[in-house]
């Protein structure tokens, strides 16, 4: 059996049936193989989103334990100068 390069760009017109066989074989099993690993990853995620679900917080829970200071929403000059890419 001749040796083929990792890449998809090769041509196939010259191997032989066998050769071709053995090829069609490899590319399904490697996706099968890829395939498998995710199936494997999303199956691990569906566990662990499973494992920290929460029931959810009563509405109003931090209602008058938390304020905002009143100067909350002032951007500083210097910041808004450095977000638009101006240097002071």
């Amino acid at each position: 059996m001749s040796s083929l390069p990792e890449q998809s760009n090769y041509s196939v017109s010259n191997l032989t049936v066998a050769e071709l066989e053995a090829l069609i074989t490899k590319i399904v099993q490697k996706l099968i193989r890829e395939e498998s690993q995710k199936k494997s990853e999303q199956e691990k995620l569906g566990e662990s989103q499973a494992t920290y679900e929460q029931t959810p917080r009563p509405y109003g829970l931090w209602q008058g334990k938390v304020q905002m200071s009143d100067d909350f929403d002032i951007l500083p000059d210097a910041i808004a100068a450095a977000f638009a890419g101006e240097m002071e």
